[in-house]
């Protein structure tokens, strides 16, 4: 499925009935932690978004990675589910976090970003990436 604008997915959303849900999966080079990835500004956010209509979480994950780090991987096993309180435009969602493995120095090297989706990342130790990330996203990676 072909995406558009960041601004009409917005308010697909925010027009969309019920609850929302969402993939991510969280990446690791060699034996570090995931990486945070800032995405049309701040703050920082973890590689994710809206699963599209007749797309299962784990597709949804996959082609987040696939848009936003910029290359194919399988999600792993499911790590956690989170449930995200409905705010002003948008309804209540279940995010899914999956494991996206870890990445070999040529993954790391070929990570090419995408300027619509992100214009930097780094991996982040686990024990700072409240510095970096809203609360929710520092607990999903942290647990």
């Amino acid at each position: 499925m072909e995406r558009s604008g960041t601004a009409s997915l917005r308010t697909a959303r925010s027009e969309a009935p019920g609850p929302r849900s969402a993939s991510t999966a969280l990446l690791r080079p060699g034996g570090a932690l995931p990486p945070a990835a800032p995405r049309y500004g701040e703050p920082w956010e973890i590689p994710g978004g809206a699963v599209e209509a007749e797309e299962s979480p784990q597709a949804g994950a996959r082609h987040e990675v696939l848009e936003e780090p910029g290359f194919d991987l399988a999600p792993g096993a499911l790590l956690g589910v989170d449930w995200t309180a409905a705010r002003s435009g948008r309804s209540d969602g279940v995010v899914m976090v999956f494991d996206g493995g870890r990445l070999s120095p040529e993954q790391v090297s070929a990570i090419r970003l995408r300027a619509e989706e992100l214009r930097g990342y780094a991996f982040v130790d686990v024990g700072s990436v409240g510095e970096r990330l809203v609360p929710v996203l520092a607990r999903r990676v942290q647990a």
